[in-house]
């Protein structure tokens, strides 16, 4: 539709004057403008008007093809009058229509007769010829629209082009000429370009009066809002969706269809941003929209915040004094805790693993969620340490720690062991068993022999690689190795180091965790230079840093893969995704459907009935337009081909542009060029950057759409290939790109932000936060509702005791009643007779008759054996691959088998209903009776308060209840933080007896037997393997050895449980008896007497924040 802003003059004696300006957007932003020419009537498109006297057009501000049609003159917004005297026009004529004026009655204007085949894509152009007649001479000046360029749309709103390819361009506006010009040029001019680009004839029309460029339009104005004056080039608009036509099926702002009324009808008044106005500043990680929940709703968060800051407050009031600069004083210990409750941030809740082979980007991967570039990178070689498994947590400072746990000398010796062995057997032993054998064996060779060469490279007895083959027995080589590992362990390993820099910490982490490491030792009275590598002596890194996603609660692990040859690196992985809240097996998107390590990573998810496992898949912008056009079909494949249509189709529009360009460009160095050539030039000139701008947007989109249908045709081959391991079939699987986030982090927020999106790092940040929202929502409710108002109570306490208010006997009896308070917690809550003082040996005895006395150790052998007699009858070189593989492996003939699941299956199916059974028990009968008990317990010193002070104190008594029910709500939720980490630990004791991965107790008492069976060759292997598999389950000690164990880590579960609320009570009851001796303690009395000024500061400051406490949950 066309919006039409007028003026009117009108004179009772004279007849006025009639002018009219078009501006009107062309390609590269600027306008024609035509000079003012008196007119009496105006008709552009199907739009005619007309007023009974003249009028003074004043500014027609845009002209914008959509349906539809309406005038809005300045001064209201209905449409101007009708005249019937016959009046010279002003026509607008579009390509592909024929646009005769048309009569606009008293009650409208007529309908739109033009289509939306006149709507325009982003960035690309439209050409209008405009005619005026006036009382003089007629005249045509050409003009061109074009759409502007607008922000990239969002995730939410794609940009899906209509199926048929559009034209880019209209003709161009006819050029005026000079008749002293031959017909040869003006042939040049009109053949040389494409069809597309020739000039469109408008019939009747000379070809003279050239509008020049003027300024930009300030907003496009459309449905009959007011009109805004042009301005500036500089505040030139970006384009927004809602401009789009409905063609391109992009929303607007609000969700209606590009091109519906909803989307074009701007607000009255509302102005459009401006260039200058887009967030010119880099995506900030702290602007991400949070998880919709309660946690993160901001009504919660700014009373988390204002709890914080009044504590803040509060700290200072009671440093206004010199008071609490005295070691003892009350108001010291007092203003200690305001501090530490104004710093207070929720702990780390949750942890999230990543687990992948090396190469697949899981460093990359880290780096973005973190959004910290460059922190875990690879070495210089390309050689990734993913086989040292490294801790992402959170601290407020702006530096890097680095924490270094190291191997301990047992567990050293344990590898050089297996180590040493394995590589002699491939250097030393016979060369049999099958292809698949040998290659393991030499795997596994190469393996050790990089690791002592990491290790001890600077030995000289390393430099012709024949120490580890001599003569020498294993035990001695082995012990050598022992010697030279503890100096290396005494004198290079750090523990904890701190760095300024981004920089210096990931030097650090390099040398901590790659191939080679060169530096002086760290003891001054070492001279000598080393340069072995210290991964291998390093078991666990624990980074320390600033970041966003950490300060949320969570911690970040970069897990090896769980092919690792190193069998203590693997079971440390393995041991670590068993204690993960969540854990994502991370591969590229490319073998996603196919990685092995994906595959080992659900393996172990089924043995272990974990349901927290995800996928992450990386390197999601890795992928061809022409070999997906190839691989996919039907509606994917033919948009995609569309696609690929229209952005070859301008990119040769473009090439025929800028060839004429420098064909002209040529004749005007000969000083050769006609006039209309010279028009012609800049006018190609101008619209080249425009057209330049639409390529970039059609390729932008295609490598959208190549991204987004790759992202969901490989997470519905995941989910149909996995979704039945995991319980429930809530499988989560996130398709990620670092390098796009790389590319658009730093890029103006606003134009950055689909791209940030596309990646996929984003959205996986955003699910990580949301894990955390639960249990932090627990912890702040518990700050805020318990800890602040339990100081706010202790600070009344401290204030009334100075008051001075109380007479003798009123004192008495205050000291009455808080003696009697402190002797029964005591007794009940700490005591030898105290509700859980017997719980460890109750539970105890309880697992004894319920679990352990079931144990059918005979029954459960027997089965194992016979499911190492189905084996036994297997091929040899089936049978051995199995032994390599620790009992877990997958053949063409047997498929996949698990023969520790297969050995334990009698056991687990008799223990898991007394289990079950076992643990309601402990639920039911044990822990609510003890936290019923200590509830009890409060509960009865509330209501002594209530009974002895309420009539003869009133205040002390009030904030006596207020103490005591703070107090006991803080040791409630202290008893269900141990009863949480208790659960969480039967939880894992339960996977460890009940499933079959190599750390669980039966693959620890099987691993053994297979590193035997590994350690046979040559002729009769086979029989001697199978052997060593059946004598290991005959012993009657495997499944003995599994109960004591189970037994044992119970005890210590129930021990730990013991000790946490025992812990939790004492502490409990000793802040309640120091905070009840400000009552009758005269040195504290004296203390708040001492200072009347200060005491007043702080009974108004305590409360005011007593009165700013949001109401309890």
């Amino acid at each position: 539709m066309v919006t039409v802003s007028s003026t009117s003059s009108r004179s009772a004696t004279a007849e006025t004057t009639s002018t009219a300006r078009v501006y009107t957007p062309s390609s590269d932003g600027h306008v024609f403008n035509d000079a003012p020419t008196p007119v009496e009537n105006l008709t552009m498109g199907n739009l005619r008007l007309s007023s009974p006297t003249p009028s003074t057009v004043s500014d027609i501000y845009s002209a914008t093809p959509l349906h539809g049609s309406n005038v809005s003159p300045d001064t209201g917004t209905q449409p101007a009058s009708l005249a019937s005297t016959p009046i010279p026009s002003v026509q607008m004529m579009t390509p592909g229509t024929s646009t005769a004026p048309s009569a606009v009655s008293e009650d409208g204007p007529a309908p739109s007769t033009s289509s939306s085949s006149n709507t325009l894509p982003p960035g690309l152009s439209i050409d209008f010829s405009l005619s005026i007649s006036t009382q003089g001479s007629p005249s045509r000046t050409p003009f061109q629209f074009t759409g502007p360029d607008f922000p990239l749309p969002s995730i939410e709103n794609p940009w899906t082009p209509p199926r048929q390819l559009p034209a880019l361009t209209s003709p161009v506006p006819s050029m005026a000429g000079s008749p002293s010009r031959d017909r040869e040029a003006s042939s040049r001019h009109n053949n040389i370009l494409p069809p597309s680009l020739q000039a469109h004839p408008s019939a009747g029309h000379s070809r003279d009066d050239v509008a020049s460029m003027a300024s930009h339009v300030r907003r496009i104005q459309i449905n009959g809002d007011s009109l805004s004056p042009p301005l500036e080039q500089s505040e030139q608009p970006a384009m927004s969706s809602r401009y789009l036509s409905p063609s391109h099926g992009l929303d607007d702002d609000e969700g209606h269809p590009g091109g519906s009324p909803a989307s074009s009808r701007p607000s009255p008044g509302r102005r459009r941003r401006s260039s200058s106005q887009i967030n010119q500043a880099p995506h900030d990680v702290r602007d991400e929209k949070p998880p919709k929940d309660k946690f993160n709703h901001p009504k919660f968060q700014r009373a988390f915040k204002d709890s914080q800051k009044m504590m803040a407050k509060l700290q200072e009031t009671m440093g206004s004094s010199d008071l609490h600069l005295e070691p003892d004083s009350t108001i010291r210990r007092l203003r200690k805790q305001a501090e530490k409750l104004a710093r207070f941030r929720c702990p780390p809740t949750r942890t999230v693993g990543f687990v992948g082979d090396s190469g697949v980007g899981k460093s990359s991967l880290l780096n973005s969620l973190l959004d910290c570039k460059g922190l875990a990178r690879a070495s210089n070689s390309g050689t990734a340490c993913t086989c040292v498994v490294t801790e992402y947590n959170y601290h407020e400072h702006d530096n890097f720690t680095i924490h270094v746990d190291l191997f301990t000398k047992d567990e050293i010796q344990i590898q050089l062991t297996e180590m040493v062995q394995a590589y002699r057997r491939h250097h030393l032993g016979p060369a049999t068993g099958d292809r698949d054998e040998q290659q393991d064996i030499a795997d596994r060779a190469k393996v050790a022999a990089d690791t002592f060469q990491a290790m001890f490279r600077s030995r000289e007895q390393f430099a012709d690689g024949q120490f580890v083959l001599g003569d020498q027995p294993e035990k001695a080589i082995v012990s050598t190795m022992i010697k030279w590992a503890d100096q290396t362990l005494e004198n290079d390993l750090p523990g904890t180091i701190t760095v300024d820099s981004k920089a210096e910490c990931s030097r650090l982490l390099v040398d901590f965790t790659s191939e080679r490491f060169d530096r002086q030792p760290r003891r001054s009275n070492s001279a000598q230079r080393t340069e072995q590598s210290l991964w291998p002596f390093i078991k666990k890194i624990r980074v320390y840093l600033s970041a966003h996603i950490l300060s949320k609660g969570l911690i970040l692990v970069d897990l090896p893969g769980l092919r690792d040859l190193n069998s203590a690196r693997q079971s440390i992985t393995e041991r670590y995704i068993l204690k993960c809240d969540e854990i994502f097996a991370v591969c590229c998107i490319g073998r996603a459907v196919t990685d092995v390590g994906v595959k080992a990573v659900f393996d172990l998810a089924r043995e272990a009935k974990l349901s927290n496992v995800g996928i992450v898949c990386t390197k999601s912008d890795d992928i061809n337009p022409e070999e997906a056009l190839t691989d996919w079909k039907k509606s994917k494949g033919r948009e995609l081909e569309e696609r690929m249509d229209r952005l070859k189709a301008a990119e040769d529009e473009l090439t025929t542009m800028k060839a004429r360009v420098d064909e002209l460009r040529e004749f005007q160095q000969d000083d050769d060029l006609l006039d209309e050539e010279i028009q012609e030039l800049e006018r190609l000139q101008s619209l080249i950057p425009s057209r330049e701008r639409a390529i970039e947007t059609l390729k932008l989109e295609q490598q959208r759409y190549l991204i987004s249908t790759r992202n969901s045709l490989v997470r519905m081959q995941l989910l149909n290939l996995y979704k039945d391991t995991i319980p429930g079939g809530n499988l989560k699987v996130f398709c990620v790109s670092n390098k796009l986030y790389w590319e658009h982090r730093q890029v103006a927020r606003d134009k950055a932000l689909p791209w940030l999106e596309l990646s996929g790092i984003i959205p996986l940040r955003k699910h990580c936060i949301a894990m955390v929202s639960n249990s932090q929502l627990r912890i702040a409710r518990n700050y805020m509702d318990n800890d602040v108002r339990s100081l706010v109570s202790s600070v009344e306490l401290w204030v009334q005791s100075g008051a001075g208010t109380q007479t003798a006997e009123e004192k008495e009896a205050v000291h009455y009643v808080l003696d009697a308070i402190e002797e029964r917690l005591k007794k009940d809550l700490t005591g030898r007779n105290a509700p859980y003082s017997r719980l460890s040996r109750d539970l105890a005895e309880e697992f004894r008759q319920q679990i352990f006395a079931r144990r059918r150790i005979t029954r459960w052998t027997r089965q194992a054996v016979d499911a190492s007699s189905d084996w036994a009858g297997w091929h040899h070189s089936t049978y051995s691959a199995f032994c390599r593989n620790y009992g877990r492996h997958c053949t063409n003939a047997v498929g996949t088998r698990n023969w520790n699941q297969e050995a334990m299956e009698k056991m687990v199916r008799d223990m898991t209903p007394s289990w079950t059974a076992f643990r309601r028990f402990i639920t039911d009968e044990n822990i609510n009776i003890i936290t019923t008990k200590i509830e009890e317990a409060m509960d009865w010193a509330i209501e002594f308060v209530d009974d002895e002070m309420l009539d003869e104190s009133e205040p002390t008594a009030e904030i006596l209840d207020q103490v005591l029910e703070t107090r006991q709500r803080l040791l409630t939720a202290d008893l269900e933080d141990a009863c949480q980490k208790f659960e969480t630990g039967l939880r894992l004791l339960w996977t460890n007896v009940s499933s079959s991965h190599r750390t669980s107790l039966m693959g620890e008492n099987m691993e053994t037997a297979y590193k035997e069976c590994q350690a046979e060759s040559g002729t009769g292997s086979d029989s001697r393997r199978k052997s060593i598999i059946r004598r290991q389950l005959s012993d009657e000690g495997v499944f003995e050895d599994i109960m004591m164990r189970f037994k044992t880590q119970f005890r210590e579960l129930v021990a730990d449980l013991q000790k946490a609320v025992q812990r939790a009570a004492e502490s409990h009851v000793a802040e309640i008896c120091q905070t009840m001796n400000m009552l009758r303690d005269e040195n504290v009395i004296t203390e708040s007497e001492r200072d009347g000024e200060f005491r007043k500061r702080v009974e108004e400051e305590v409360a005011w924040v007593r009165a700013q406490l949001p109401p309890r949950d």
